[in-house]
């Protein structure tokens, strides 16, 4: 949202929520866009976190990621710190790997609520003139 948003309700938005959301506080964002009860973003609140966590857990399995620890009291942290501070580099690694692959899954879901919203826009400059 914060790279790709075109419309001026999501980038306004993602300013907002962009330095809350490197710190794993997501709550601005799921009650603010809104993501609960939106039936075009229940695919991916449900998908990424089970692609993530699955893949995660297989990784772990192979032997490619060290298990985390489980160390209370870091859940704040951004990814990178977060999964170094809970295990090793390798969760760290991992961690930012999985940032990236729910961008990856979120895109073409927030594309589309980017394109209502900047239709949305566009109709109400054109009512007003």
């Amino acid at each position: 949202m914060f790279f790709f948003a075109k419309s001026k309700r999501y980038k306004a938005f993602s300013k907002v929520v962009f330095p809350c959301g490197i710190f794993s506080i997501n709550e601005p964002l799921i009650f603010g866009v809104p993501l609960m009860l939106n039936v075009m973003t229940l695919i991916p609140f449900v998908l990424c976190p089970v692609v993530v966590v699955t893949l995660g857990y297989v990784l772990m399995q192979l032997g490619v990621i060290a298990p985390y620890m489980g160390i209370l009291g870091v859940g704040s942290m951004p990814p990178l710190i977060h999964g170094i501070l809970n295990g090793s580099l390798s969760a760290g690694i991992y961690e930012l790997f999985a940032v990236g692959l729910s961008c990856l899954i979120w895109y073409p879901f927030f594309k589309m609520l980017d394109n209502e919203a900047l239709k949305e826009e566009q109709e109400a400059l054109e009512s007003h003139d």
